[in-house]
C-alpha cells in the first residue's frame, strides 16, 4: 500500500507546501508561484495517498478544500489562526526555504498533533492483537471513512483472508470475493461503505497520476519538435558555410541528430512501458486483484538476484516455476520474509 500522508498547505499569490508521514517525519517542502490546483496534487500524490490536509487558517482556505475534495482527505483546522509565535514554536529546528513553507509546515505538523492521539491508539490496538502489518489500511479507514478502529481491523484483516482464500480457490472474482466477505461475518454495509470511500480515493489518485503523465508526455513531444528544428538549423548554417570542411562538418551534425533521434527514441519506449505498467497496476486494483510474486526456482542466487525488485514480505503470494530446484538456505529465507505456507501443484 501506498505511504499515507499528512499534507500542509499555505494557499495565495505564491503556493507553499510540506508533507509528513504518519510518523511526523518531513518527506519534502516547497513552494512556488506555479503552484495551482492540479500541479500541487500531482507533486504531492507522486509521494503517497493523502491521508489529510491542515491549514493554518481558522477558516479553510477554498484551495484546501478543493484538494481535500479531490483526495479524499480529511480537513485539519484550528479553532483560530495560528500565531506567528505558535508557527514558529511548531516548526522549531525545522529548514525551510521561506515563510511560505515555514507556514504550510506548520500546518501539516498542527495536523498531526491532532491526529497522533488518534495514530497511537490505532498503533497499540493493533499491537495487541499481533496485527501491526495492516497499520495503513486500518489508519486510512478510520480517518477518512469514519469508521471505528474495532470495526475498521476487522475490516482489513477480513479483506486479507478474502484474498487469500480467493487465491486458494483460483477464483479471483467479485462474486466469490463478496461471498468469502459473507461467509466470515463481515457487515456488508460497512464494507461497502469502506470499499466505495477507497475505490474513490484510488481513482482521484490515478486520475492525477494519469493528468502528470500527459504533460510529460506532452513536454517530450514539445522538446523532440525543438531538438529537430534547432538540428536542423544547425545542419543548413554548416551547409551555408565557405569554409572547406563544410561536408565533414555537415556528417557530424547528421550523426549528432541521429544520436539525439536515438535518444529521444528510447526516452519514448521507456516511458510507454511504464504506462503499460501503469494501466495494469490500475486495471488490478479496479479489480480487487492478487499480485503473485514469481520465481523461476528455489535456488539462492535466484532469490538473492530478484528479491530486490520482489520486495517479498509477509502474506506475499510466491509462484515457483520450477520448485524441484531449491536449496534449504532459500526456504529458510522464504519463511523469514513471507511466512507464507508452501504448496505444491
Amino acid at each position: 500500500m501506498r505511504e499515507l500522508l499528512i499534507v500542509g498547505v499555505d494557499p495565495g499569490t505564491t503556493v507553499g507546501y510540506a508533507v509528513l508521514d504518519t510518523r511526523g517525519n518531513v518527506l519534502g517542502t516547497r513552494s512556488s508561484k506555479q503552484l495551482e490546483l492540479n500541479s500541487l496534487l500531482e507533486e504531492i500524490v507522486k509521494l503517497g495517498s493523502v491521508l489529510a490536509i491542515g491549514t493554518d487558517k481558522g477558516k479553510c482556505p477554498s484551495l484546501i478544500g478543493k484538494a481535500a475534495a479531490r483526495t479524499g482527505a480529511k480537513i485539519i483546522v484550528p479553532k483560530e489562526d495560528l500565531l506567528v509565535a505558535e508557527k514558529e514554536a511548531l516548526t522549531k529546528g525545522r529548514m525551510t526555504g521561506n515563510w511560505h513553507e515555514r507556514d504550510a509546515l506548520a500546518a501539516a505538523l498542527y495536523a498531526y498533533k491532532e491526529l497522533e492521539p488518534l495514530l497511537n491508539r490505532i498503533e497499540k490496538a493493533l499491537e495487541r492483537e499481533g496485527k501491526q502489518n495492516i497499520f495503513m489500511e486500518v489508519t486510512e479507514t478510520v480517518v477518512t471513512a469514519g469508521i471505528n478502529i474495532k470495526d475498521a481491523i476487522r475490516e482489513a484483516d477480513g479483506k486479507r483472508k478474502e484474498e487469500a482464500e480467493v487465491l486458494e480457490r483460483s477464483l479471483i472474482t467479485a462474486a466469490t470475493a463478496a461471498a468469502a466477505t459473507k461467509a466470515a461475518g463481515i457487515k456488508e454495509t460497512s464494507q461497502e461503505k469502506m470499499r466505495e470511500i477507497m475505490l474513490k480515493r484510488m481513482k482521484n489518485e490515478n486520475e492525477i497520476l494519469r493528468n502528470y503523465n500527459d504533460k510529460l508526455i506532452a513536454r517530450i513531444k514539445l522538446a523532440d519538435k525543438e531538438l529537430k528544428k534547432a538540428a536542423k538549423a544547425k545542419i543548413r548554417e554548416s551547409m551555408a558555410t565557405t569554409d572547406p570542411r563544410k561536408q565533414e562538418i555537415e556528417t557530424q551534425h547528421r550523426q549528432l541528430l541521429a544520436k539525439m533521434q536515438g535518444i529521444i527514441n528510447q526516452k519514448n519506449t521507456k516511458l510507454a512501458g511504464l504506462m503499460h505498467e501503469k494501466e495494469l497496476l490500475e486495471r488490478i486494483l479496479a479489480e480487487e486483484a492478487v499480485v503473485i510474486k514469481k520465481l523461476d526456482t528455489l535456488g539462492y542466487d535466484e532469490l538473492r538476484q530478484k528479491n530486490s525488485r520482489l520486495d517479498l514480505k509477509e502474506n506475499d503470494t510466491v509462484l515457483v516455476e520450477n520448485p524441484e530446484s531449491f536449496s534449504q538456505k532459500t526456504l529458510e529465507q522464504l519463511r523469514k520474509l513471507c511466512r507464507c505456507r508452501q504448496r505444491t501443484a
